[in-house]
């Protein structure tokens, strides 16, 4: 189960993005690879045993949507330095590959998980897929050493960065609250929408490193799409929430007077 879902969700995630690296600019890879919003949504019907959870909800869909728009409108000013056509279409190819991949594990770990009643916490699920991917992990590390050699100590510690941030850190948190909320679709929907942020924490995190400035006309206007996107996201989950609790509440018999008097006698 681990090495199955570690190989996919984990191992088959990073080797695509990193593949995808070679023939794309870093922030084309990130803003494409904003795809998995839609694509956690759109293999409901695939992953989940119960015709409850298969049903696509078309609110959070057209939301997601909207979010992936803002993200790519962000990047327009910078279509003019990513490269030729036929290396932009691979890249997005392999993108979509990982984009898959990343919500078709995590969703199906937590059936498989469900199915066996095995109660895991988040960093043991994070654990697991990170061990289980380690066949594809491995084979990837010999074929590199092959054909390039050891890493430099600029790669080790981009790697280390990376790995504690982005895979300890951002994967503890994800999967944590993605458990949290693994039997509402409209809920773990909002919960993968909100790896759009990681635009946000890049474009600060290159204006304190970096010294990059602010971006330009279609950067500020992608941004306010994708936090009004995520404002309306977050309400219609709390709402969406709320409607649940409400049905699953017990209800009440209201009794007459005198049927309450005649009860107590």
């Amino acid at each position: 189960m681990f090495i199955k879902w570690g190989i996919i969700g984990f191992g088959i995630l990073y080797m695509s993005l990193a593949l995808a690296s070679l023939y794309s600019p870093g922030w084309m890879v990130a803003a494409a690879f904003q795809l998995n919003i839609l694509a956690g949504i759109l293999l409901s019907p695939f992953i989940y045993p119960d015709r409850k959870r298969q049903k696509i909800p078309a609110k959070p869909l057209m939301l997601s949507l909207v979010l992936v728009v803002g993200v790519f409108i962000t990047q327009l000013e910078k279509l003019d330095t990513a490269g030729s056509m036929s290396e932009i279409a691979l890249s997005l190819v392999i993108v979509l590959a990982g984009a898959i991949v990343w919500p078709l594990g995590n969703r199906k770990l937590l059936v498989a998980l469900e199915a066996k009643n095995i109660q895991l916490n988040a960093t043991q699920r994070v654990l697991g897929m990170s061990i289980g991917s380690m066949p594809l992990v491995l084979v990837l590390v010999l074929a590199a050493y092959k054909n390039a050699g050891l890493p430099s100590f600029s790669q080790c510690e981009a790697s280390a960065y990376s790995a504690l941030f982005s895979g300890f850190f951002g994967g503890v948190a994800f999967y944590k609250a993605s458990q949290m909320v693994k039997h509402n679709t409209v809920a773990l929907s909002t919960i993968e929408a909100t790896q759009v942020f990681e635009i946000f924490f890049t474009l600060i995190g290159e204006m304190l490193l970096k010294g990059a400035s602010l971006p330009g006309t279609y950067g500020q206007l992608g941004m306010m799409i994708v936090f009004v996107g995520m404002a309306i996201h977050m309400r219609n989950t709390l709402l969406h929430s709320r409607t649940i609790r409400r049905a699953a509440r017990p209800t009440v018999n209201k009794q007459e007077p005198v049927g309450l008097l005649v009860e107590a006698v």
